[in-house]
């Protein structure tokens, strides 16, 4: 519980900072200005959140003591490291859900959000059946990494969207307007 609340303050920072950035580009309809917040969140969230996940991955140990846990279970320290995996994945779909959302995509982040909760079930109830017991933390990336999948082909259809508004415009322009000279 504690590494994921500090996982979940971290995303949490990074997703706060980037909200009102990608809320206001949004609103001055600068679609290239909320890819880049999105692209820095990303970046800032594989930095922060990756680091958090290897210290956790190379001390285990460390967050079991933090708790009193002296003596460390196998299956406790094997389960940890497999449920941290999921950490920057999931930090990453928290970020596209907030640039979703910002983007007045709010029937695709409902839909995805609901969609996550219902594989993360099936996905932990196929694991906790068919593999053994520390593997059911596995769930956790598993469904991270399929909401990824579909978040990407979401972001590259807005973007192509984007590409074909933005040429359309520019066929009545000689000069794109941010390459003119005042």
């Amino acid at each position: 519980a504690f590494c994921f609340s500090l996982a979940n303050v971290l995303i949490g920072g990074i997703s706060g900072g980037m909200r009102p950035l990608i809320g206001f580009l949004s609103g001055a309809r600068d679609t290239l200005g909320t890819r880049r917040i999105l692209n820095k969140g990303l970046m800032i969230c594989f930095a922060a959140v990756g680091t958090m996940t290897a210290v956790i991955l190379l001390f285990p140990g460390l967050f079991f003591y933090l708790h009193g846990v002296h003596d460390l279970p196998e299956s406790g320290v094997v389960s940890l490291r497999l449920y941290s995996l999921y950490f920057v994945f999931g930090g990453f779909d928290t970020l596209f859900r907030v640039f979703f959302i910002n983007r007045k995509e709010t029937k695709f982040s409902t839909v995805t959000t609901v969609l996550n909760n219902i594989l993360l079930l099936v996905i932990a109830y196929a694991f906790a059946s068919l593999l053994p017991p520390p593997c059911v933390w596995l769930s956790y990336l598993v469904t991270s990494l399929l909401m990824l999948g579909i978040d990407l082909w979401f972001y590259k259809s807005l973007e192509k969207s984007d590409s074909e508004k933005e040429d359309a415009k520019l066929l009545y322009l000689s000069v794109k307007p941010d390459e003119a000279l005042e």
